[in-house]
């Protein structure tokens, strides 16, 4: 699916709170921040004139390992791939790749990080 096809009421919005699925297969301790993300933004392509591909730039709300020991400061992942459905078997998991967080109660919780 290409992102044009992808309606703008639909994007990730900015400050918006999503788990990756692993957060639902590997999280015994029920942390609240693993595998937690917040939406920087939506990014275009810049070699691209129309912007047809675009991307969700989004950060951890915690473990910024992973982005230090590679000096980097974000994740960009294409707004299709970002939105998709994955089916993981090895992890007998079939759902959304990242999942917005609803819950009012966690969501403050993660404004105060």
């Amino acid at each position: 699916m290409s992102s044009n096809l992808i309606s703008p009421e639909n994007y990730p919005k900015i400050g918006d709170f999503y788990y990756h699925y692993k957060h639902f297969i590997q999280n015994s301790q029920q942390d609240i921040l693993f595998h937690c993300y917040k939406i920087i933004g939506i990014a275009g392509d810049a070699h691209n004139d129309n912007y047809t591909t675009k991307f969700v730039i989004y950060e951890p709300i915690s473990d910024m390992n992973f982005l230090n020991k590679n000096n980097i400061t974000c994740y960009s992942r294409p707004l299709e791939e970002f939105l998709e459905e994955v089916n993981m078997p090895e992890y007998n998991y079939k759902g959304k790749r990242f999942s917005k967080i609803l819950d009012p109660q966690i969501i403050e919780k993660l404004r105060q990080i």
